[in-house]
């Protein structure tokens, strides 16, 4: 039986096994390497004191948590959704914002969250940093409905592909970025200091 070019083309593309390639690296859908954590919490049911990460904590095009982030069970009303350390909260309803926190402690956080664990752990960090990229946004968007509180869902962008080169090199990845993610921290505590040292030079000699 005669192969058409197309066929051939499909062949080379999918490889004999049905894995996608896009040149020699791995094609993933996002659901295939990450879960949706569904579990639910009704604050009014419980006593103390929990982490609560409401979309506004999380500030726009960053990975940054800010505002008051401990609560009162009792003050936090209508239910939410349960994350664990490890996990990632990607928002949801306007996603242009792309609020994107890798979960460092477990608590719970608005429904206009979604929650997502990694099925392989290690690809945790390279995964957070993937959601919160302008590559992932833009096809996220592509996804959004409704005019004046537009939302993606789970659903919608759990079939937009990602391209993974094999774990040594996702390895390396982790670790470049980790080095530059220390660097900038560095160089963001210094921009805070500089306007206290400029303050204490003026002090010293314009008395």
């Amino acid at each position: 039986r005669r192969v058409s070019k197309q066929n051939c083309q499909n062949i080379q593309r999918f490889g004999s096994n049905g894995t996608k390639f896009a040149g020699g690296v791995k094609l993933f859908e996002i659901r295939e390497l990450l879960e949706e954590r569904s579990e639910k919490i009704e604050p009014t049911q419980h006593e103390g004191r929990v982490m609560y990460i409401g979309l506004k904590n999380i500030e726009p095009q960053s990975s940054k948590v800010s505002g008051n982030l401990i609560h009162e069970y009792q003050n936090i009303k209508s239910i939410k959704n349960k994350f664990t350390n490890g996990d990632i909260l990607y928002g949801k309803l306007r996603p242009n914002l792309n609020k994107v926190w890798l979960a460092d402690v477990s608590g719970i956080c608005s429904t206009e969250f979604l929650v997502l664990t990694a099925r392989n752990h290690k690809q945790t960090v390279l995964l957070s940093h993937y959601l919160r990229s302008s590559v992932f946004n833009e096809k996220v968007l592509q996804t959004v409905s409704g005019q004046q509180l537009p939302r993606t869902s789970w659903d919608a962008i759990s079939y937009i592909q990602i391209a993974l080169p094999d774990e040594d090199k996702q390895q390396k990845i982790i670790v470049q970025i980790t080095e530059y993610e220390s660097e900038i921290t560095k160089l963001e505590q210094n921009l805070q200091d500089l306007p206290k040292r400029k303050q204490a030079i003026l002090d010293k000699y314009l008395q």
